[in-house]
């Protein structure tokens, strides 16, 4: 798949991971200065996830200048903001492996435009989350 000698691989979540092995680096249970400066050492965001609702992590790892690669399915979390022009999707690892090798790095400013112009800042989307409640 990946080289691991090529690449670096990071992490985060909450406790330590079963095979952390191959992770360059690992944050438990990272505060938000930790998570921005995290996402922000890394130039692809890995996103596998199948049943999400909207994916903070994405969106976030794309704000701060990361390269998308997400599953292509609407169950993932991630359709709100990765479409074909704004991240890599793909339906298998070997076709995500093939994104991460060659990479279109022109969606990473496509996506960024698509976040701030649907989702907005913090502070617009909780206002918007106020006028619903």
């Amino acid at each position: 798949m990946l080289d691991a000698t090529r690449y670096e691989f990071v992490g985060f979540g909450m406790g330590v991971p079963k095979n952390n092995g191959f992770l360059a680096e690992y944050l438990n249970n990272p505060s938000h200065e930790e998570l921005r400066t995290l996402y922000k050492s890394c130039q692809i965001w890995f996103c596998p996830s199948v049943l999400e609702g909207f994916c903070n992590i994405g969106a976030e790892a794309a704000v701060c200048g990361c390269l998308l690669v997400c599953v292509d399915r609407r169950e993932s979390g991630t359709q709100d903001y990765a479409t074909e022009e704004t991240a890599h999707l793909f339906s298998t690892l070997e076709e995500a492996a093939k994104h991460i090798r060659n990479p279109d790095w022109s969606k990473v400013l496509k996506c960024q435009k698509l976040l701030k112009e649907k989702v907005g800042t913090r502070e617009q989307a909780m206002k918007k989350f106020v006028e619903v409640l």
